[in-house]
């Protein structure tokens, strides 16, 4: 993802997108990876195996279920297609909802001397 951003032309990608967006993202993929990715795993894994399970067991009481299934499963794929679109945009949104508040912050810190200069503390502190 790095090296993605650090490759991306200056004009295109950088002058286009406020820092906030680009810090706010870094700090999220980040916090995703170390605190969410190995439970995310271990419950899909769970899942995953407890799925395969109980339709064994349901395809050896009735075979019938083997005949619904086809139907299930396209549903289901469906469902999920239109919830990763919904996720996505949420995310979006989410991302643009902070950003305005990381890009405050990120001016601030880089601007603080002509804060101190102009004695202008006071405002930002309050």
């Amino acid at each position: 993802m790095c090296e993605k951003i650090l490759k991306a032309p200056v004009n295109k990608y950088f002058d286009t997108t406020p820092s906030g967006w680009i810090l706010n993202r870094f700090s999220k993929d980040l916090t995703v990876v170390d605190n969410e990715f190995s439970n995310n795993i271990y419950n899909t894994l769970e899942c995953f195996l407890s799925l395969v399970f109980t339709l064994y067991v349901a395809c050896l009481t009735s075979a019938w279920i083997l005949l619904a299934l086809p139907v299930v499963i396209s549903v289901v794929t469906i469902y999920t297609k239109y919830y990763i679109r919904c996720y996505r945009d949420l995310v979006r949104m989410d991302s643009i909802y902070n950003s305005p508040v990381i890009t405050h912050l990120g001016e601030t810190i880089s601007g603080a001397t002509t804060i101190r200069a102009y004695r202008n503390q006071d405002y930002y502190l309050n």
